[in-house]
């Protein structure tokens, strides 16, 4: 595929010494942080796991007072 892209400045000098150190094109190196870059994203991927914790503990959530009371103590007032 060809398309054409517009790349910051900071990253088209960074690409381009290592083209220089690497004695690579320009593109093999594109190839090469694309490749890796996509990799880390896949596998730096956040995944929840579900967990059960019991019923309710407070009878009505409406009532923020009992709700402090029964995670904090009576201490909270």
């Amino acid at each position: 595929m060809t398309t054409t892209i517009t790349l910051e400045e900071e990253l088209t000098t960074k690409v381009e010494r290592l083209r220089q150190e690497l004695a690579l094109s320009f593109e093999e190196v594109l190839h090469r942080a694309l490749r890796e870059g996509l990799v880390r994203l896949e596998t730096s991927r956040v995944h929840t796991v579900p967990v059960a914790l019991g019923g309710c503990l407070v009878e009505d959530l409406d009532d923020v007072s009992k709700a402090l009371v029964i995670a904090e103590g009576e201490a909270f007032r």
